[in-house]
């Protein structure tokens, strides 16, 4: 088995190129190319140490998992908006016992006024559907 980290990397010894391209490994002897996956090394997203436990990270992966945070754990700007992010962390709050966290989530998110945009959102009938879908994370 080889691990590698997530970078391209290009090595050449004599007539032996080896490639390494995202999950694939590519071995080229005189010509002759063979391709071998690769298995990613399994790296643990950042979290913050105030609110990193069991429960947060599954909550996290669960979100990630729908396509609302990215591989970092962080909600991609083009796709969640500013409240959607206030309600993700209020929610991990709530779910996970967690005294309210507002300023580590801003600077960890790059999101400034997620209080402020709690509630507004919290209020705005356009997320009630947001709100369920993440009530109903398991």
């Amino acid at each position: 088995m080889f691990v590698f980290p997530k970078a391209d990397y290009n090595l050449h010894l004599n007539d032996v190129t080896i490639c390494i391209n995202g999950n694939r490994l590519d071995i080229d002897v005189d010509n002759t190319m063979t391709d071998l996956p690769v298995e990613k090394e399994d790296e643990e997203a950042f979290v913050p140490s105030e609110i990193d436990n069991d429960e947060v990270r599954q909550l996290l992966r669960l979100m990630r998992d729908k396509g609302w945070l990215d591989d970092n754990l962080i909600p991609p700007k083009k796709v969640i908006t500013n409240a959607q992010a206030a309600i993700m962390a209020n929610f991990v709050t709530q779910r996970c016992f967690l005294p309210p966290k507002w300023g580590i989530f801003e600077k960890w998110w790059g999101r400034k006024g997620l209080r402020q945009s709690f509630n507004r959102g919290e209020t705005e009938c356009d997320y009630s559907d947001f709100i369920d879908a993440l009530k109903k994370l398991k």
